[in-house]
Parts: structure tokens; sequence; C-alpha cells
């Protein structure tokens, strides 16, 4: 009973331990179980940590990409708008040097108008000179023969 136990040494031979014994070796393979489980939560809370701060990790990255996604959209559109205001102010100078040129057209197609009606005008007054000439050239050459001709 070195052992503190009273089972005899011919039972302990068998494997079979006294109840303190007994007591203590479940009381240990308690504690190692405990321990092992407490390792395994602590293992459990790292891979938890982890886990964690990973999703962290992973809202930021996508809250930043959404944030960079949101101001390429901003410059995409005050692009576009841009180019819209560029593309109208351009085809209202189009439109407008269009009239320009349709007016100038116009006028020099009424200067030519008037320019052939001018020349025509002046061709009749030519015209018209000169018939008025070979008739005070023919009047003219009356009256000299009747102050010429005696009476």
């Amino acid at each position: 009973m070195a052992h503190g136990c009273s089972t005899p040494p011919s039972m302990r031979r068998r494997g079979l331990r006294c109840v303190r014994q007994s007591q203590r070796g479940s009381a240990r393979e308690h504690a190692r179980r405990r321990n092992t489980s407490h390792d395994d939560l602590r293992e459990q809370i790292a891979d938890l940590e982890r886990e964690r701060q990973d999703s962290r990790d992973h809202r930021t990255r996508v809250q930043t990409l959404l944030g960079l996604a949101g101001a390429v959209a901003v410059v995409v559109i005050l692009g576009a708008v841009s180019v819209r205001d560029t593309a109208r102010e351009t085809a209202a100078r189009v439109v407008a040097l269009e009239a320009r040129v349709a007016a100038q057209e116009l006028s020099a197609t009424r200067r030519d108008t008037e320019d052939r009606a001018t020349s025509a005008a002046i061709v009749r007054l030519q015209a018209t000179v000169e018939t008025l000439q070979s008739t005070i050239a023919r009047r003219l050459d009356a009256i000299d023969q009747r102050l010429t001709t005696p009476r």
C-alpha cells in the first residue's frame, strides 16, 4: 500500500487500479483533454481572427475599388458632357458659317444679276446714245444743208 491504495498487487498487475489512482488518472486525462480543447479553441479563435481580418481587408479593397469606379464614372460623365457641349458649340458654328456662306452666295448671285442688268442697261444706253448721235448728226447735216443752200 505504498501507493495509497487498497488494491492488492495482483490486481494492479492486471491493469486494475485503485479508485484514487483511477480518479487521479481520470483527472489527468480530463486536464489533458481540457488543455487540448483549449488549444483547439485558441486555434479556432486565431482562425476566426484571421478570417475577420481577411474580411476587413477584402471589404477595404472592395470599398476602394468602388470609390475608384465611382471616380472613373464621374470623370467619364464629365468628359461626355464636355464632348457634348463642344459638339453643340461646333454644330452652332457650322450652322452660322453655312448661313454666312449662303448669304454671301445669295449676295454674289444678286450682285451678278444686278451686274448683268446694269451691263444690259449700259448696252441699251450706248445703243440709245449712238442712235441719238446719228440722229443729231443727220439733223445737223440737214441744218447745214439748209443753211448752205441759197434761197
